[in-house]
């Protein structure tokens, strides 16, 4: 079972790690559309962009700290049971995000549910701002 949920944390880090790219690519297009600001572009067009690029900042954080959390699970689970390890994090988000403990203790299956969400909400941001910038340049 260890081996497995190593495994299993290690391709999820690993999932995290490449869903930085689509938030980059997002940001930077977002750039591209803001410096083109002095051409007459609507400012809803300016406005969305903006919003697109700040929403893709959030998520890239998102995905860093899951990439971390993942890729801790993957090391510590030679020394320390998955559920210990959960609990452990749990506590540390706890106490970085000011936040409550979670009602119930969420297994890894649904923790890699979340990390694939926000890795589609990175894509999904990527698509919009590639079609604002494609808006942007062929108007």
């Amino acid at each position: 079972m260890n081996g497995d949920v190593r495994w299993a944390s290690s391709v999820a880090a690993g999932l995290a790690a490449g869903g930085r790219w689509p938030c980059a690519w997002t940001m930077l297009a977002g750039l591209l559309v803001v410096a083109r600001a002095g051409h007459g572009e609507p400012p809803a067009l300016l406005a969305l962009s903006l919003m697109l690029a700040l929403a893709a900042l959030y998520v890239a954080l998102r995905l860093e700290l899951d990439r971390l959390l993942f890729a801790d699970l993957a090391i510590d689970l030679g020394t320390i049971a998955p559920n210990d390890v959960l609990t452990k994090l749990d506590a540390g988000l706890g106490l970085v995000l000011d936040r409550a403990k979670p009602p119930r203790e969420r297994a890894l299956p649904d923790r890699i549910r979340g990390l694939r969400r926000w890795v589609t909400t990175a894509a999904v941001l990527a698509v919009l701002q590639s079609f604002v910038l494609w808006v942007v340049v062929l108007r």
